[in-house]
């Protein structure tokens, strides 16, 4: 999946839940394949990163996406 697509469906669901107003500047695949992380969000950089497995099943992906930016606009520790 391209770095533009995911930035599409982040832009979507910002939008569609958050008014647009989730703060992530940069959204790419993790470069390391893990078993128990889907995906992440760096609440101090604003950075999200998605497991490369989930590429694969575009509802995952949003899913995914969609509770990383819970965490962009509620910060979980």
């Amino acid at each position: 999946m391209k770095k533009e697509n995911l930035k599409s469906i982040l832009t979507d669901l910002n939008e569609e839940y958050f008014d647009g107003k989730a703060e992530v500047k940069d959204i790419r695949i993790m470069k390391q394949t893990l078993r128990n992380v889907f995906g992440r969000f760096n609440t101090k950089t604003k950075d999200m990163e998605i497991n490369s497995i989930l590429i694969k099943d575009k509802r995952v992906l949003r899913f995914i996406i969609y509770h990383e930016l819970c965490h962009s606009v509620v910060p979980f520790n």
